[in-house]
């Protein structure tokens, strides 16, 4: 009786770890739709069935335009939403208490714009309740010194009228992030220049933020 019942325990606790060992695929295909408003749960499934294929993931989204899957492994995932915003996300180990019961965290990094690019990061479980409370990368004391120490920022380029905008970017093979900035600058004839600050910074994760 007592081998039973230990053997019981062992094949539940192996179902759990398997279950909490969701890989992006799944991650993906249960995101709510509430999430990416216009790329509906069949959309997702197509896409991945179609990428399975060897084809181009596209699918026409809610909006009555193309979106397509560019990347997806067990841990990584690229989207072009539209011309101008993309989607990455990737999973990562966290910190006890981090992910609630789970010991992964789901980061998603939207990125919109065309010659001017932003980004917002944002945390989920793998069960996509939002995580609040975590650090931005974007405002990182890594940027942030950087920024300081650039002599566009800190000389005040007179014909700035806008801060400076970040976009970040995930590693397709690693727990980091890679942080692109780049001023905006509008000239007398309405026309937008992008000057680029010098550097780019990459901050790793550490199971709690990306330092």
């Amino acid at each position: 009786m007592k081998y039973i019942l230990v053997l019981v325990a062992i094949v539940l606790s192996t179902f759990d770890a398997a279950a909490q060992r969701q890989d992006m695929r799944d991650v993906f295909k249960h995101m709510p739709d509430s999430v990416l408003g216009y790329l509906s749960e069949n959309n997702r499934l197509d896409m991945i069935d179609f990428i399975d294929s060897k084809m181009q993931a596209k699918v026409e989204n809610g909006l009555g335009g193309t979106s397509r899957l560019d990347t997806i492994t067990t841990d990584y995932l690229r989207l072009t939403l539209t011309p101008a915003s993309t989607v990455e996300m990737r999973l990562l180990p966290c910190a006890s208490g981090n992910g609630g019961a789970d010991s992964t965290l789901v980061c998603l990094v939207a990125t919109y714009g065309d010659s001017i690019r932003e980004s917002v990061v944002s945390y989920y479980t793998t069960r996509w309740k939002a995580v609040d409370g975590l650090p931005d990368p974007l405002q990182s004391d890594k940027v942030n010194n950087c920024l300081s120490s650039d002599s566009l920022v800190s000389d005040g380029f007179p014909a700035v009228s806008a801060s400076v905008c970040k976009e970040a970017e995930l590693s397709p093979s690693s727990n980091s992030m890679t942080i692109k900035m780049t001023i905006p600058v509008f000239l007398t004839d309405r026309k937008i220049e992008v000057k680029p600050l010098d550097k780019s910074i990459t901050l790793n994760w550490d199971g709690t933020s990306f330092k």
